[in-house]
């Protein structure tokens, strides 16, 4: 009689690590891509902020090779990531999921340029474009909630909040001077620093 409820906790049991242990073994690398984009976004908002208060002046060609430095170096970071870890897919349900949950928020990210960028183009408005940042840190947020939900860890809904609330306060602050200063911070505070918790604590749980 208690042999087929202890098969079916060993199999449970079984299915648990089969789901968790892709997510172990994977955790690092997107940490490590996650804090390259925040380290590298983070500042070069902050970088924008300080040319904007009038802390920072420098003529327009070295501005925007600044700026385009900033992605050339995330790029060539991910980049390298990707040739690391080619061939290497994520294993177990967990792991896929969350995968696919950040996948499918990046690719909505791609879409949302388009849509914001040719409306903000056709109108001539820079605020219309500042939307776009909002409705990122917004899917962010979602994308958080769902990775905390399957893994059931507790700091990660609390970036998932903190992705949100920096949404509003982006929408507060939309044609404020604090706008691109709340941007750098979110980034560093809720890209960066999760993706190096990630990066140094992939197999503890809250």
């Amino acid at each position: 009689m208690s042999t087929a409820p202890q098969g079916l906790q060993q199999d449970l049991a079984f299915m648990r690590a089969l789901a968790e242990g892709g997510v172990s073994r994977h955790q690092p690398q997107f940490g490590a891509a996650y804090l390259a984009a925040g380290l590298c976004y983070g500042a070069q908002c902050l970088f924008g902020w300080g040319q904007y208060m009038g802390w920072i002046q420098l003529s327009g060609p070295v501005s925007l090779a600044i700026h385009i430095g900033f992605t050339i170096v995330f790029l060539a970071i991910l980049i390298v990531l990707l040739v690391r870890n080619r061939g290497n897919p994520p294993a177990g349900m967990a792991s896929r999921a969350v995968g696919a949950a950040f996948s499918s928020v990046g690719l909505t990210n791609c879409v949302m340029i388009a849509v914001f960028g040719t409306v903000a183009a056709r109108h001539h408005s820079m605020t219309i474009w500042l939307l776009y940042p909002i409705v990122v840190f917004a899917l962010q947020g979602a994308a958080w909630l769902i990775a905390a939900q399957i893994q059931k860890r507790n700091w990660m809904c609390a970036v998932a909040l903190g992705w949100m609330a920096s949404a509003i306060a982006l929408g507060l602050t939309i044609d404020g001077p604090f706008y691109v200063a709340i941007c750098g911070v979110s980034l560093l505070g809720l890209m960066a620093l999760p993706g190096a918790i990630m990066m140094r604590r992939p197999a503890q749980h809250d």
